[in-house]
């Protein structure tokens, strides 16, 4: 194993960075050198006492810290989580009122068309005369129609009594023009 995964594996063992498995070892140390120090005087065991407090202290510290920081971390995903299921909900919310406006929108244009059907049938309406002038416009037309016809037939029986009374003149005058020419060869 190089140095170089050595140093990434402390890393990331470190989790925040915060040097606490630097401090673990520097712990050890003291307490092995404290232990293994024959000869040390009084003072000097007092004052390595006080580092290996000091440094525990610092350890208490920081895993504190970072339990404050797992915690937050945990508080936060769950504001998170609140909030996804906010917007999901919110999303829903969205979609229905939107199918809903789709709808409304699709009545409403249908109104709209059949409004415009409907105002296209009243000026057709409108611009026809109404049915008791129609009614009364009929009725002169058939009345008129009748007189007419009446007034053919009338035509017609007096042409056919023309037609005769000039089909009588027009023997009558031929026979007066055989008269007449018989009568000039006579007086020859």
């Amino acid at each position: 194993m190089t140095d170089e995964q050595i140093i990434k594996r402390r890393l990331i063992f470190d989790g925040e960075g915060i040097g606490d498995d630097r401090r673990i070892y520097l712990l050890q140390k003291m307490i092995a050198k404290w232990i293994l120090t024959e000869n040390a005087s009084k003072e000097e065991n007092e004052m390595m006492y006080n580092k290996i407090l000091l440094q525990l202290s610092l350890l208490e510290h920081s895993r504190q810290k970072s339990e404050i920081i797992k915690l937050k971390n945990e508080r936060q995903l769950q504001q998170y989580q609140k909030y996804e299921n906010e917007i999901i909900k919110n999303e829903e919310t969205i979609k229905n009122t939107i199918n809903t406006s789709k709808l409304i929108l699709t009545e409403v244009k249908c109104e709209k068309h059949q409004k415009l059907n409907y105002d296209m049938i009243v000026k057709d309406i409108v611009e026809q005369p109404s049915r008791v002038d129609t009614t009364a416009l009929v009725k002169q037309h058939q009345l008129n129609i009748s007189k007419m016809k009446d007034s053919q037939k009338r035509l017609k029986n007096e042409y056919a009594l023309w037609r005769k009374h000039f089909s009588v003149l027009i023997t009558s005058a031929n026979q007066m023009c055989v008269l007449l020419d018989e009568l000039k060869d006579t007086r020859h």
